[in-house]
């Protein structure tokens, strides 16, 4: 039973090396079939921890896949807890109006007047309440189908509201408490959320990004060509566990006749949903590109600039 993120990773340690027998080798599909009692289960299991689909598992995707499968299951049991209390809260409105519906039914037979003499009244009273309670219930009304029709995130999702990037830590009948990347706490009512557009980063797929730089407006196409080839050798070789290792060099643009601006897309093996393991691949990666860059002498100088001098006496 994993517990904490240490467990986590204890966890990921043992169970690594028992299928390994000691030897801290690379695992296969191979090492998981005396575990499982068909082929098949066999295959799946490997592939939960396999994920960037290269047929071997190493120590560190192991500990990876632990720890976000513990991850998942935090967050899933909070999620659990915010929709339980959303039902509840649910549950006793629907209560409510059926008691207040109840009430008036015993009313009526106890007092054994004519319906339409005690409806008039009562309809008379909801139509005054409307005035004052109509838009409390069309928010709530709205609220109630946002959460549970709509159901745009869950607990611990990563999403981006308009242009804000939050993690959603409560959500609840009415309102959906974020917090910021800084910290700060955001209530949000659930009526405003219906009307913006939300990109839930956890329901993702793989996600892609695009780097611009800038080069000198001289720099020979072959060069171009080579770094595209050298980044693409790199992402095979070195980070083909981030990467899909496919690159490709576009000129995007040409500024002034002094400067082109090259656009590369890649392609990462996983959401963003982990932001720390996001950037941490993507320095590597342009750490790597600034090498490059380097060894083929592709550089920018800005152009010569005219300076007048003017003596004192002119």
């Amino acid at each position: 039973d994993m517990n904490s993120n240490h467990h986590a990773r204890k966890q990921a340690r043992w169970l690594y090396d028992t299928l390994s027998e000691g030897t801290g080798r690379e695992l296969t599909v191979d090492d998981f079939y005396r575990c499982f009692a068909s082929r098949h289960e066999a295959e799946e299991a490997f592939s939960i921890f396999d994920r960037d689909d290269n047929g071997d598992l190493s120590r560190r995707e192991m500990r990876d896949v632990m720890q976000r499968v513990y991850k998942e299951r935090k967050d899933l049991a909070f999620a659990l807890r915010d929709l339980s209390q959303c039902v509840g809260k649910l549950d006793n409105i629907l209560l409510s109006m059926a008691l207040l519906i109840y009430v008036f039914m015993v009313l009526n037979i106890v007092s054994g007047k004519n319906v339409t003499t005690t409806v008039l009244p009562f309809g008379s009273l909801l139509v005054a309440l409307s005035f004052i309670f109509g838009q409390s219930a069309k928010n709530t009304f709205d609220s109630i189908i946002f959460v549970f029709v709509t159901h745009p995130y869950d607990t611990g999702d990563l999403v981006y509201v308009d242009t804000h990037q939050m993690v959603v830590e409560n959500v609840g009948l009415l309102t959906t408490t974020f917090c910021r990347t800084d910290g700060q706490i955001v209530y949000a009512p659930n009526i405003v959320l219906a009307s913006k557009f939300i990109h839930n980063i956890r329901r993702s797929q793989n996600m892609s990004e695009t780097i611009e730089i800038q080069v000198d407006f001289y720099t020979p196409h072959e060069k171009i060509n080579e770094l595209a080839r050298r980044l693409e050798h790199y992402l095979e070789t070195q980070m083909a566990r981030d990467f899909v290792p496919k690159l490709t060099i576009n000129l995007n643009s040409i500024d002034n006749t002094n400067r082109l601006t090259l656009t590369m897309f890649i392609e990462h093996k996983s959401n963003w949903q982990d932001g720390g393991r996001r950037w941490t691949r993507r320095t590597q990666f342009m750490m790597a590109l600034k090498e490059l860059m380097l060894e083929l002498d592709l550089r920018y100088y800005l152009p010569p600039q005219r300076v007048e001098y003017l003596s004192s006496s002119s």
